[in-house]
């Protein structure tokens, strides 16, 4: 009898840790739309629709994606592909966030010439738990300026959980109300 009671006070316990451990600040807010380059996120929320897209599209149509999505994630397959020179121009021309997703280099073999991923000097900034980091433009054609945010996980026994909790912040700064320059010199608030 006591064993019995003693296994089912284990159970709630420990049950109730992993429910306090689990806990996260999901992202609520408007249903978002985001292009991406490689396998679509595991994530907590159910207001987000990921799509699809190829690298050959974000060199191509920076327009019609910053028209349709709310921001690009580039998974860690492609990026070593997505630091190529040819694609420079085109995350300046995107007039929405681009999300590098596990990059150790963070945002700099992406946005500048002449440097590749595997060259380019590995991020400290955010220590071992960086986990991605987003980059948008948000100069003119005059002016040179961006903004940048970094991601790391929570130190947490659960790694699976605190990826989703990544995201789920990424998503809060994908709706913050980011405002950027079109190429054009035009102001955007997304």
């Amino acid at each position: 009898m006591y064993k019995i009671l003693f296994y089912s006070l284990m159970v709630v316990l420990l049950g109730g840790c992993n429910i306090e451990n689990s806990k996260t600040d999901m992202y609520s807010g408007k249903e978002l739309h985001i292009g991406v380059i490689g396998d679509i996120p595991e994530v907590f929320e159910k207001n987000i629709e990921f799509e699809t897209i190829s690298l050959k599209a974000l060199k191509n149509r920076t327009n019609s994606l910053s028209k349709k999505f709310d921001a690009i994630f580039i998974m860690p397959k492609f990026l070593s592909d997505a630091a190529n020179d040819q694609y420079v121009e085109s995350y300046k021309r995107l007039t929405i966030p681009t999300f590098f997703i596990q990059s150790t280099k963070a945002h700099v073999p992406f946005v500048n010439k002449d440097v590749t991923y595997d060259s380019a000097p590995t991020s400290t900034i955010g220590g071992p738990n960086d986990y991605a980091t987003g980059y948008l433009f948000t100069g003119s054609p005059k002016e040179y300026s961006d903004e940048t945010w970094r991601y790391a996980m929570t130190e947490g026994a659960n790694k699976e959980m605190e990826i989703k909790n990544v995201y789920s912040r990424i998503f809060k700064t994908i709706d913050s109300g980011i405002v950027s320059f079109h190429p054009e010199g035009e102001k955007i608030k997304k």
